[in-house]
């Protein structure tokens, strides 16, 4: 079982990016009728083993990866911001709850 509660560690989250750039382009769809998912016409990514449900999860991984990388990058810096403003504020820097309050905005 993989280990969920865990962060993924900045040379995973570089690894799952270097295996989807280099994956065949998307987007990528499921084939009824040859049971398979595909990238384009006639480029079979999944042989014909794959089932409905697994087919239309590895189909959408294709761009669903990709969106969950941004975001994730995305996340990261709005964790820097707060990260930067509480350090602001921790740090003596405001003269008053005022500068603190102004400071916090600022980050969000």
């Amino acid at each position: 079982m993989i280990e969920s509660t865990r962060l993924l560690k900045p040379d995973e989250l570089r690894e799952i990016a270097e295996r989807e750039r280099k994956a065949t382009p998307g987007p990528w769809q499921y084939s009824y009728e040859w049971y398979e998912v595909q990238a384009g016409k006639n480029v079979a990514i999944t042989e014909r083993t794959t089932g409905y449900v697994d087919g239309k999860f590895i189909a959408a991984a294709r761009t669903d990866i990709p969106r969950l990388l941004a975001h994730i990058e995305a996340q990261q810096a709005e964790i820097e911001r707060y990260k930067t403003a509480l350090e602001r504020i921790c740090g003596n820097e405001p003269d008053s709850l005022y500068d603190a309050q102004l400071i916090a905005e600022e980050a969000l």
